[in-house]
């Protein structure tokens, strides 16, 4: 799940400096930085937590940059990561790449071509999802039967914010009338709906007053 407002990097460097560095270019570039110093403090991080882009350095104690690409595609298989490495062993590059970077720096790098790298990182997220959401809607609406919409489209939502469950309510003016609920490996389900005052509340969230 990506996060909304100003995008998250996580920063994974054994090297204080880097770490420091890093947060202040991306704190000036428009991201906001989270900061570890090993491997397994970043694993349990996107377990816990959504980012949108990661930078992660090849060589640590303990976990190497590739265990933690491993760790990170078990949890967030769509996570950017761009890796920053010391040394520039071509197998290392490569064996990055397979496991899901989406770039290698070689250090020292200088402020602008770790921003660019963000930058690439993070475009590369919205052409996924804008490319996902595109065929979604094709599919979703190849069918005219509602109960067939409805699971079509929460399997999307749940998909998109890696949900377990997700629901759609659906009304007339201040009425609700109808909500579907899909939950993890069960179809879509037709249960009572929210109240009114619920409603009312959602409506007012979506527009409102003044």
């Amino acid at each position: 799940m990506r996060s909304f407002g100003r995008p998250r990097v996580l920063v994974c460097d054994d090297e204080e400096s880097v770490r420091d560095m890093c947060s202040r270019v991306m704190l000036h570039a428009g991201y906001d930085a989270f900061l570890v110093a090993n491997g397994d403090a970043a694993v349990q991080a996107v377990r816990r937590e959504s980012f949108d882009v990661a930078l992660v350095d090849m060589r640590m104690p303990g976990m190497d940059g590739v265990a933690v690409l491993k760790a990170f595609r078990e949890h967030d298989p769509d996570l950017p990561c761009v890796v920053i490495s010391g040394y520039s062993a071509f197998d290392d590059a490569v064996e990055c790449i397979r496991h899901g970077a989406v770039d290698f720096l070689k250090k020292p790098f200088d402020l602008e071509t770790v921003v660019r790298a963000i930058d690439r990182a993070h475009a590369s997220t919205h052409l996924k999802v804008d490319s996902a959401l595109l065929a979604a809607t094709q599919s979703i609406f190849s069918s005219l039967d509602p109960r067939e919409i409805a699971n079509r489209v929460l399997g999307l939502v749940r998909s998109i914010l890696s949900a377990y469950s997700a629901s759609i309510t659906l009304g007339i003016g201040a009425e609700p009338k109808e909500t579907f609920r899909l939950k993890k490996g069960q179809e879509v389900q037709i249960g009572p709906t929210i109240s009114v005052e619920a409603w009312k509340r959602i409506l007012e969230w979506r527009d409102p007053p003044g």
